[in-house]
């Protein structure tokens, strides 16, 4: 049998940072039955960019996936610079209607009940140079679209003692999201001043999302228990599912046939949040 060949590589992945964000929220606490709606809109807005040098293309294949095969034909591979782009802007704004009770003298458990909406847009931009033909085509590609859909979970106190608490919060989502605009656009790779794709999609689906939290958190009481106040920290986790219609649409576009094997990739966010509480 044929024996194959093998190659080594190195994939360049975007290189992300921690950027901030914040979150603003309000809670109403009925007096029957000790009821709480809270509302919160969460905004994060970042961007990262990525710069790679092949410093000789000769024996260095540079695969530039978000680049047709078919637009590099006459010089595939042959890049020897690329500068990369990717902006998020999320906005997201929950409804959680809960009614908090002990299980044991120093754990509360509030179940979560609720909704979830908002907006989630995503841009890639890819700017390769190709010494053969001296010049710097772009590729780039936008999603944009909105979510609805019921939210459930629960939030967690271990009471440790001198107003100090061990939480834990877990969440479910599951909506209907709506990609109303998907579009990837590609220079020549001969002539930038002209177009070798500009195709547009839309599609929507139900997908669903996970987010949780954990930390540690210390409350305590002014003015003779007038007011209350609590500062939290902990590390959170969002999971989004199959949010990259923007590769999903350029790998349609790349692949002879209009097919493509790859899947729409996910989104996460995770870091530390921190938050203060005023109650009245």
């Amino acid at each position: 049998p044929n024996s194959p060949s093998f190659s080594s590589g190195k994939v360049q992945n975007m290189e992300f940072e921690y950027k901030p964000g914040f979150k603003t929220g309000l809670a109403l606490s009925f007096k029957k039955d000790s009821w709480n709606l809270y509302i919160e809109y969460a905004r994060y807005h970042a961007t990262n960019t990525v710069s790679h040098t092949n410093t000789n293309p000769a024996d260095n294949n540079f695969y530039l996936n978000w680049f047709s095969a078919s637009n590099q034909a006459a010089a595939p591979n042959t890049a020897t610079r690329t500068n990369s782009s990717w902006n998020l802007r999320y906005d997201m704004i929950d409804v959680n209607l809960g009614r908090p009770f002990y299980n044991g003298k120093n754990l509360t458990i509030n179940p979560i009940f609720g909704g979830r909406g908002g907006w989630i847009q995503q841009q890639f931009s890819m700017t390769a140079y190709f010494p053969v033909s001296n010049t710097n085509p772009r590729s780039l590609a936008k999603s944009q679209s909105w979510i609805l859909g019921p939210r459930a979970g629960f939030a967690s106190n271990w009471l440790l003692g001198k107003g100090f608490r061990f939480f834990g919060d877990a969440y479910g989502s599951l909506f209907y999201q709506n990609f109303h605009f998907v579009k990837v656009r590609q220079q020549s790779y001969a002539n930038p001043s002209s177009l070798f794709a500009n195709e547009k999609n839309r599609r929507g689906y139900v997908t669903f999302n996970v987010d949780a939290i954990a930390g540690f958190g210390y409350g305590t009481y002014l003015d003779h228990y007038k007011w209350n106040f609590d500062l939290s920290a902990g590390y959170e986790i969002e999971y989004y599912f199959n949010q990259n219609m923007m590769r999903n649409l350029n790998d349609l576009i790349n692949f002879a046939g209009g097919s493509s094997d790859s899947s729409a990739g996910d989104l996460m966010m995770h870091g530390l949040t921190i938050k203060g509480i005023l109650n009245f």
